[in-house]
């Protein structure tokens, strides 16, 4: 695709982004704002910024994003375009799902309908695009809530977020086990020692995700006072029982399938073949080698791709599409929402939060 067409969408999006930005802010008299006020300002440009800038180095900064672009013209047809707009649909499903298990851990602190957990969880994808591990999703979340205490909220969100892990682990380590038996040569004691040793890391992980009840001992025991608001913090977190946390865990189950289909869907759209079983073996190696490298989300997108790369690489020599599928994922699940938060963050009332 030539560089005209491709810097004349950059700044059409662009434009298209700012515009949005500015007329879903509130009009805004700077010489009667506080410090405070000011810095909440500066703080809603700077996310602007920020995801402008990254719309430039992941997307249109690229230096392969023509033959991305290609890849997918090349397999453009009535039956492609189905698949990415179903794969489209799944993004809503994808994030929807984290709304309801967000929306049902909050509510022992601030009860919120489904919109708001909706809100909270897309503010949250736009900030944790710029830190690392995207710890900034906590604070993105919280940014919407009225009533509850910001530090109990983010000690449950975290309760969210193992059940996540652990249901990502499982699948990965399944689909692991699988690859490295179709496809690494290793002895039977290595894969046996190293499938017991994962066996073992899971088993302790549920173990303590079902038992944060064990929790309310160490806060008994925090005497001090500066740590207080700690021991609060796991009171709260201890108080989840075990209904709810299956619950969440089942919920956490079907988002890591809904995005692994995400993946197969994608892979089928741009012209690789895999039935679904091998593809679960697949992706979820991707996922899990992924979830073990520590990254930034607004720059893992190289790291996504070479992963893919390798694993992939034993089942097709198509490494555009298997780029092109991976870029499409992270747009789709990531830059996409990351949008719609910064339009939430930009509604934010100065001074309300």
């Amino acid at each position: 695709m030539p560089n005209k067409t491709i810097n004349f969408a950059a700044q059409a999006i662009y434009l298209l982004i700012i515009t949005s930005f500015l007329s879903s802010t509130n009009y805004i008299n700077l010489a009667t704002l506080t410090w405070r006020q000011l810095l909440v300002v500066i703080f809603k440009i700077s996310i602007l910024v920020l995801l402008l800038w990254a719309l430039y180095y992941q997307i249109f900064g690229r230096k392969d994003i023509g033959a991305l672009l290609e890849a997918f013209t090349e397999q453009l047809s009535i039956t492609s375009i189905f698949l990415v707009l179903v794969t489209l649909t799944l993004m809503f499903v994808n994030w929807g799902i984290e709304s309801v298990k967000w929306q049902q851990l909050m509510q022992v602190v601030e009860q919120l309908s489904f919109v708001q957990a909706l809100k909270a969880v897309f503010c949250g994808i736009t900030l944790s695009l710029f830190t690392p591990n995207r710890v900034g999703e906590y604070g993105g979340r919280v940014l919407l809530l009225e009533k509850a205490d910001k530090l109990e909220a983010v000690a449950i969100t975290l309760v969210g977020s193992l059940a996540q892990l652990m249901a990502n682990m499982s699948a990965g380590l399944l689909g692991f086990a699988v690859f490295c038996y179709w496809y690494v040569p290793l002895s039977k004691w290595m894969v046996y020692s190293a499938s017991l040793f994962a066996l073992l890391g899971i088993i302790v992980g549920v173990w303590f995700y079902f038992n944060l009840v064990t929790l309310r001992i160490l806060a008994k025991k925090i005497k001090s006072k500066r740590l207080q608001k700690l021991s609060d913090c796991l009171e709260v977190v201890a108080a989840f029982n075990r209904p709810i946390l299956r619950r969440i865990l089942g919920l956490s189950v079907l988002r890591n399938a809904t995005y692994t289909l995400q993946y197969w869907l994608l892979l089928q759209a741009l012209g690789i073949s895999l039935n679904l079983p091998t593809a679960f073996v697949f992706i979820s190696s991707i996922f899990f080698v992924q979830t073990l490298v520590p990254s930034i989300a607004l720059i893992e997108l190289g790291v996504r791709g070479n992963v893919a790369l390798f694993f992939m690489g034993y089942v097709t020599s198509n490494h555009i599409g298997i780029l092109a599928a991976t870029f499409s994922l992270w747009v789709i699940n990531l830059m996409l929402p990351a949008l719609v938060g910064l339009l939430v963050i930009s509604q934010l009332r100065i001074g309300s939060r």
